[in-house]
């Protein structure tokens, strides 16, 4: 799988939905190869997210909102899968209505496959504590199920630390820094003592197996210690400074000891500070080599103004101009027809093209009657082009005005 593709990322997270629905995988090939799927997945849940789905979507509005991420080809493939296996479901009991509404644990195992690529198993064994405390808080967990869950997080959290031990050991630092965003629990031990403590309270007898959870938990920290002396030492001798995220170097900066930062530097040689001159004279020299800035000149009058000139005739004389201009567009695209359906050159001209050309139009119209713009309800989409929907746009000649704009009759 992905044998040709160089990114590590895909590979990893594909590995990691095939282990995680093994225990229900009919075959091996029971996760889809391809690199899109989650992504087209998440396409067809926002566009039943974002708008009103009561009464269902057809394929072609589906398809619309994958069209940005995978080709139609690859939809079709996808889209049949989806109702193969339930994930859009008919929205009436009509045959062939072509409608579909999508089913509720859907967007739940996105989710989870998303969290399962992005945080690993150790994130499900705290929120499988997380749910196991909050029961026990409100007097909902009998005996059996705190055992079953402590069962549960024990042996995880060993499995865990025995797959982190075959990393540290055995496997390329480029597979130990793919995985290292799956053991990023800071907390860990403490959420699994605020467990053990509640157990300990209710369940006295269940302690034992509380303990061996803290144990293995413990474990699992020792063996992700050596995971990251391995990926430091690994950094440091290939002097790769991308194996840490830069909020990792700001906070070892804000919070470590100076003894701590001096030793990141202890391979360095310093010439000793012997400075000549203090601060205060330094910066009162280089005041007085600093050059005042040049008064800044008036701009001289252009030689075409005189006196009198009048800005606002100006003004006026430019908007003639334009009417003019508008006019003379609208005269030569009508070419002596009564009406002329501009839609084609609309499309052609594209964006923003098409708004000028109707901007200078409507000019037009608004400054000699005989000219008019009418939009019919024919509605052109085409979500490839630059404009990707148009109103079919015709000008013609008014019908109360002939063509020296007097009225008719």
């Amino acid at each position: 799988m992905f044998e040709d593709d160089p990114d590590p990322g895909k590979k990893h997270r594909l590995a990691a939905w095939e282990s995680f629905v093994a225990p229900v995988a009919a075959r091996s090939d029971a996760i889809s190869p391809d690199p899109q799927v989650d992504v087209i997945s998440e396409a067809v849940f926002n566009v039943f997210a974002a708008r009103d789905s009561a009464q269902g979507l057809t394929r072609g509005e589906i398809w619309a909102a994958c069209a940005g991420v995978c080709d139609e080809q690859r939809f079709d493939q996808r889209y049949e899968t989806f109702k193969d296996l339930g994930m859009l479901i008919p929205a009436f009991d009509k045959k062939n209505e072509g409608r579909h509404l999508l089913h509720p644990n859907a967007p739940v195992g996105l989710v989870v496959f998303q969290r399962i690529a992005s945080e690993g198993g150790i994130d499900e064994v705290l929120s499988l504590l997380d749910r196991t405390g909050a029961a026990i808080r409100r007097g909902d967990a009998t005996s059996d199920q705190v055992a079953s869950a402590l069962w549960k997080a024990r042996g995880m959290l060993g499995i865990a630390a025995n797959y982190l031990l075959l990393l540290v050991r055995r496997r390329s630092i480029e597979v130990m820094v793919a995985e290292r965003h799956q053991h990023r629990h800071p907390h860990l031990i403490e959420d699994v003592r605020a467990v053990t403590l509640l157990v300990n309270e209710r369940f006295p007898h269940l302690d034992p197996m509380a303990y061996e959870v803290t144990v293995e938990a413990q474990r699992y920290l020792g063996v992700r210690t050596d995971f990251v002396e391995r990926l430091l030492e690994e950094g440091a001798r290939a002097e790769d400074f991308g194996l840490l995220r830069h909020e990792q170097y700001l906070t070892a900066a804000r919070g470590s000891s100076l003894e701590a930062l001096a030793e990141a530097l202890s391979g360095f040689v310093f010439d000793p500070p012997h400075p000549r001159l203090n601060p205060e004279t330094i910066v009162r020299e280089l005041d007085s080599l600093t050059p005042a800035p040049p008064e800044r000149a008036k701009p001289a009058r252009p030689s075409t103004a005189v006196e009198g000139d009048d800005p606002f005739a100006a003004m006026q004389e430019r908007e003639r101009r334009r009417s003019e201009l508008a006019k003379a567009q609208a005269e030569v695209l009508l070419s002596r027809q009564s009406e002329v359906d501009l839609t084609v050159l609309f499309l052609e001209r594209g964006w923003p093209g098409a708004a000028g050309l109707l901007v200078r139009l409507l000019h037009a119209c608004a400054t000699d009657p005989k000219f008019e713009i009418v939009m019919r309800d024919v509605l052109r989409v085409d979500p490839a082009a630059s404009v990707t929907y148009l109103s079919q746009v015709v000008l013609r000649l008014s019908e109360e005005l002939d063509d020296q704009g007097e009225p008719r009759g």
